[in-house]
């Protein structure tokens, strides 16, 4: 029951959010027009890649830990800020140099540098809010993600109406994370717990040691999930960025159900598997046939429709990536799975075989795109997408299943497809 009241202020606020970011893309995709749109989507996914740096792995260690009820929360909550600051100036250190020497544009430079300053705030704002999480408060993290991307949006409409463009643009990036990281500061200290700040170096590194498998993982998904663009700018172009940001943008929307639901679940998770593995085996298998039963009918419908779909939210200058958001589409199913695997992973302390498995995807991914992308550019970049998630999932998924002791995946599967056979066999007739 409490999971499905996460699940539902997870999935209500990240609905909104996720459209809110959609009108803001489809705002700036006309304001900035192609080339300009590829700069922002370049910017932001430049930075994106160090960004699971900043956090470190510390937000999700802090979720399992806390709902685990096995620390104590001020200091543990303490050294993951101070942490977290040292971390992340260090890091938007390298993220601002890699800039200067890979962009000599000052326009791209400066609007990575306001992005990146922004991530660090917003990542110290993810510190207090996992507290928020651990605790299946769902409705406080549902509540100030909606409220970042509102302020983005007034943000947006203030630089249109003044005609304000990169990388002045980024600003609204920034002061939108200082106004969250201090509402969450208030709400974690004043209804929470209170902060005790100490730097205790065996300390730090221990926790340091404990997060570095959930970094390496995160850090892994990041560069595949960003890595398309920075090599499409390189190889095509800024304007390729900005058809294959369209593309996935307008595919990874529907990402939402997965997101939600899985992290609603991953308190239960993380708090049970020690307890009764045979009701977190339950669970996994329900779970499975629920995001099979979702992403499956999705995926069709996204490629059916692609044509409709770019031209009503983008319009004819973005008529190039209907091809690419019929090939991201079949990227549903194995997405929906992987957000379930690889949680599932990390609750029950297997963090260091997801580190593993996103390390493998990602030298792939990076194989796939130098391959595929001189020859088909951004559609290229779409088939190295699909296919590395694809792989992403049996191996996470070979490894859970044994793990578990068996998961009856072929009555799931057969239970799911059959029907869905069936249904689209009759609608096609």
């Amino acid at each position: 029951m409490r999971i499905l009241q996460n699940f539902s202020f997870l999935a209500l606020s990240q609905v909104a959010e996720k459209f809110i970011n959609f009108f803001i893309i489809i705002l700036l995709a006309g304001y900035l027009g192609v080339n300009g749109f590829g700069s922002y989507a370049l910017c932001i996914a430049f930075v994106n890649i160090f960004t699971s740096l900043l956090d470190a792995g510390l937000n999700m260690l802090t979720m399992r830990e806390v709902a685990a009820r096995s620390i104590d929360e001020a200091s543990f909550l303490g050294r993951v800020l101070i942490s977290k600051m040292i971390i992340g100036s260090a890091v938007a250190v390298l993220i601002i140099l890699s800039a200067g020497y890979l962009y000599p544009t000052l326009e791209i430079q400066q609007s990575i540098l306001f992005y990146t300053l922004s991530v660090l705030l917003l990542s110290l704002s993810t510190a207090f809010r996992a507290i928020f999480m651990a605790k299946e408060r769902m409705e406080l993290e549902g509540l100030l993600a909606t409220g970042y991307r509102l302020l983005l949006l007034a943000g947006v409409f203030v630089c249109m109406f003044m005609n304000i463009r990169l990388p002045e643009l980024m600003l609204i990036h920034l002061f939108s994370s200082a106004i969250i990281l201090a509402v969450s500061f208030i709400v974690c200290t004043k209804y929470f717990t209170k902060i005790i700040y100490s730097i205790n170096l065996r300390e730090m590194r221990s926790l340091l040691t404990n997060s570095f498998p959930f970094a390496l993982g995160a850090i892994m998904g990041e560069i595949y999930f960003n890595i398309d663009r920075v090599m499409l700018s390189k190889i095509c172009g800024v304007d390729a960025v900005g058809y294959y940001s369209v593309a996935s943008r307008l595919c990874f929307f529907w990402i939402v159900i997965a997101h939600s639901l899985t992290l609603a679940s991953y308190p239960v998770f993380s708090r049970s598997w020690n307890v009764d593995k045979k009701a977190v085996v339950k669970m996994f298998n329900s779970l499975f046939k629920t995001l099979l039963v979702i992403s499956v009918p999705l995926s069709l419908v996204v490629y059916a429709t692609a044509g409709e779909i770019v031209g009503f939210t983008f319009g004819e200058n973005f008529d190039e990536s209907i091809d690419l958001l019929k090939i991201l589409a079949w990227l549903l199913p194995p997405l929906y799975l992987i957000h379930l695997t690889g949680r599932t992973l990390e609750a029950i302390g297997e963090q260091g075989f997801v580190a593993k498995s996103m390390t493998i995807s990602v030298i792939i991914n990076i194989l796939l795109n130098l391959a595929l992308i001189p020859r088909m550019g951004a559609a290229g970049a779409c088939i190295a997408t699909v296919i590395t998630a694809t792989i992403i999932f049996l191996i996470q998924f070979t490894y859970i299943n044994r793990r578990m002791g068996g998961i009856p995946v072929f009555e799931s599967i057969t239970r799911v497809f059959v029907p869905l056979a069936v249904f689209f066999g009759v609608l096609f007739l």
